[in-house]
């Protein structure tokens, strides 16, 4: 699994802006899935995000 940022506007920190491949879809094993989450108003990671 991998993460990236997407641009925030400052209340939407941390919440997830998209999925790949998107929410219902097959992939075999041992395939990678991306999770993008809103990050801060620069696109860089909140310090509150866990």
């Amino acid at each position: 699994m991998a993460g990236d940022y997407e641009r925030g506007d400052g209340k939407n920190e941390c919440t997830v802006a998209a999925i790949a491949p998107g929410a219902g879809t097959a992939v075999a094993k041992g395939s990678g899935v991306t999770l993008k989450l809103f990050g801060n108003k620069d696109g860089k990671a909140p310090k509150a995000c866990r």
